[in-house]
């Protein structure tokens, strides 16, 4: 996630909540709940009277249901529905670290090849930056710190909007004299990210957001997901229910600058679970990434972008994003066809509600449930 006050290990938390919960929480028997009774009574309590929103899409063994609660926009008679668009937040890691997949696929660049290989040594001063892959940004194994060492204390002097103006040129100064320990373990770093989507963009010779659009939204025909503001962005809310302004993003835009639709999302989500069914360069990228390459700890591990975590007797795959005005989560087990999509306009976690209606998807006997519309 990106908030400002979060530490750098935002996931093994997540492991440990998760354990807690499958192993101590009992679940009810949802044997005759259809996925309306599953999720109003969670996203009710998550919601908890305050005028933001959220939007949620399920997907199970086929079934694909949209859920739209609450207000899009601070003032005014604006509900959330399909139109309405979110800031993902670190969700957008993904995305970057599909594009290296696509490139990689396409065997236009190397996920190994270091740093050193795309800035050259007159531009990457700094010796132990120079021996950071590629693949290490997009697993958080690169060594360098959750945020470039000139941007710490930018955060403090400009808290509405972290990123903003924070050019190619902060950023390679900021590289140079980054402490970078090189020791191959997991810290999770949107410099890293961030890095990565400004590189990959450099060597398509575009920008950021063109690239997202070359190599993902335009193949997966998805008009509104991009780096871009609109009039059905949702207002942003942070954790109080106070509306904050939205966040904009320049060189470090592959840590979090997309914003989305949930009907859009769940596109993204099917291509994800069903990737492998056509033979095409995006769906070879897409299988590549669920593959985990990185054991951390307490079950998690990591791949290119996306975060492995044992839930029942099965994997799942996942990101969560944040912002100061949004939350988001991405989750799927491809196995059993099922998936989650959540996406709200205010800062509030919403991991613990969507691992919560995945539980009582997966759960033993789940065939057994009668789901109807």
């Amino acid at each position: 996630m990106l908030h400002e006050k979060s530490t750098n290990a935002p996931f093994p938390r997540l492991v440990l909540w998760l354990i807690l919960t499958t192993m101590l929480v009992p679940i009810k028997n949802s044997k005759a709940q259809n996925y309306s009774t599953l999720v109003d009574p969670i996203v009710q309590k998550y919601l908890n009277g305050d005028p933001t929103g959220i939007a949620i899409g399920i997907i199970h063994k086929g079934n694909v249901q949209n859920f739209y609660f609450g207000s899009a926009k601070s003032e005014g008679p604006y509900p959330i529905d399909a139109q309405t668009r979110f800031e993902i937040g670190s969700i957008s890691k993904i995305f970057t670290a599909l594009c290296l997949s696509i490139l990689t696929v396409e065997n236009k660049i190397n996920p190994d090849d270091s740093l050193v290989t795309f800035l050259g040594p007159e531009v990457l001063t700094n010796p132990e930056a120079r021996k950071i892959q590629l693949a290490e940004l997009a697993t958080h194994t690169s060594g360098l710190p959750r945020l470039p060492i000139n941007l710490e204390a930018k955060l403090w002097m400009h808290r509405k909007r972290p990123y903003e103006r924070y050019s190619r040129k902060k950023l390679l100064y900021g590289l140079n004299r980054t402490h970078v320990i090189r020791d191959k373990q997991y810290r999770y770093s949107n410099f890293g990210a961030g890095l990565l989507g400004q590189l990959l963009a450099d060597q398509m010779n575009t920008s950021y957001n063109q690239m997202i659009q070359n190599k993902i939204a335009i193949p997966l025909g998805l008009t509104e997901t991009n780096v871009q503001a609109s009039l059905v962005l949702a207002d942003g809310h942070n954790i109080k229910g106070k509306a904050v302004p939205h966040w904009e993003f320049e060189s470090l835009a592959g840590a979090g600058a997309i914003r989305s639709n949930l009907p859009e999302m769940m596109h993204f989500l099917e291509a994800n679970i069903n990737a492998g069914q056509q033979m095409r360069i995006l769906d070879t990228a897409l299988i590549y990434m669920q593959k985990p390459l990185v054991n951390v700890k307490n079950g998690l591990k990591t791949g290119l972008g996306w975060h492995f975590i044992p839930i029942h007797h099965f994997e799942l795959i996942w990101h969560n994003g944040g912002t100061a005005g949004f939350s988001s989560f991405i989750g799927f087990v491809p196995e059993e066809q099922t998936g989650i999509v959540v996406l709200s306009n205010k800062a509030d976690s919403v991991d613990p509600l969507a691992i919560e209606i995945l539980i009582q998807l997966l759960k033993p006997n789940k065939n057994a449930t009668q789901e109807s519309q």
